[in-house]
This record gives structure tokens, C-alpha cells and sequence, in this order.
């Protein structure tokens, strides 16, 4: 996803400028078409893996269901903390 970002960045920069460049234009084309297949293969998998997990499923149904809280990131945040099994280093003791 920063990729993604830097690239439009990057093209948005190039739209702006002075002197355009037709060859990085195309490139970052071709770059940003790349990343939408990946992160459209990337959605996918998850989907799919979270359909065979009820338990799963309804930790990200609760969590998406928060504002702001998108599928990526809240695939993320499951699996860095192994579905909230690790404990919470933020508690106080």
C-alpha cells in the first residue's frame, strides 16, 4: 500500500511539474495497475481465509464494523497480534 501511495505521489508530482516525463508516466501506470491486481489477489485470499473461521470472521465483522477501521488493516492487526492472544503490552501493571 506505501508503494501504491508513493507512486500516485510521484505521479501527482510529475502532473504538477514543469517538465513531464512520458516515460515514467507510463511507468507508474503500469506500477499502480500492478499493485491494484496484487492488493485485489491480497483481499481475495483474505476473504476466503476468514470465511473458513467463524471465530476469525466475527473478530473482524466487530472490528470492521468500527469507523475508520478498514478490512487490510484490521487483517493486520489480527494477525500481529495472533487474534489478541499475545495480551496487550499497552496495559498498565
Amino acid at each position: 500500500m506505501r508503494w501504491k501511495t508513493q507512486c500516485r505521489n510521484q505521479q501527482h508530482a510529475l502532473d504538477y511539474s514543469a517538465i513531464g516525463d512520458d516515460f515514467i508516466t507510463k511507468q507508474n501506470a503500469k506500477l499502480l495497475a500492478v499493485y491494484d491486481q496484487q492488493l485485489e489477489s491480497l483481499e481475495t485470499a483474505i476473504h476466503q481465509l476468514i470465511e473458513q473461521d467463524a471465530t476469525l470472521k466475527e473478530q473482524i465483522e466487530r472490528l470492521t464494523a468500527i469507523k475508520g477501521l478498514a478490512l487490510l488493516s484490521v487483517a493486520v492487526l489480527i494477525a500481529e497480534t495472533n487474534g489478541f492472544e499475545r495480551g496487550a503490552p499497552w496495559r498498565l501493571r
